[in-house]
């Protein structure tokens, strides 16, 4: 069963603005162990598989076994953050 979170954060935030500016500088394959919310870093790699100028794709992996996809989208106003269970 696929259960999937949603999550969103202003984009005038300053955590958004920081995360906004990681994101601009990965390309596909880039590795990363940290995420946009807190709770999806502990043993969690993240691998880039898709980067646009407003969308950013990973696979979630937990110690090498893969769990999660999470996708990173930029609006107007909001990054927005949606994480499926695989």
């Amino acid at each position: 069963m696929i259960k999937t979170a949603h999550g969103t954060i202003r984009r005038e935030a300053a955590n958004a603005k920081e995360e906004l500016a990681l994101l601009q500088t990965l390309k596909v394959g880039d590795v990363r162990r940290s995420m946009l919310f807190p709770a999806l870093e502990v043993g969690m790699e993240w691998t880039c598989t898709e980067a646009t100028p407003v969308l950013w794709k990973f696979d979630g992996t937990f110690f090498g076994q893969r769990v999660l996809t999470a996708t990173i989208r930029l609006t107007v106003d909001e990054l927005l953050l949606d994480v499926e269970n695989l």
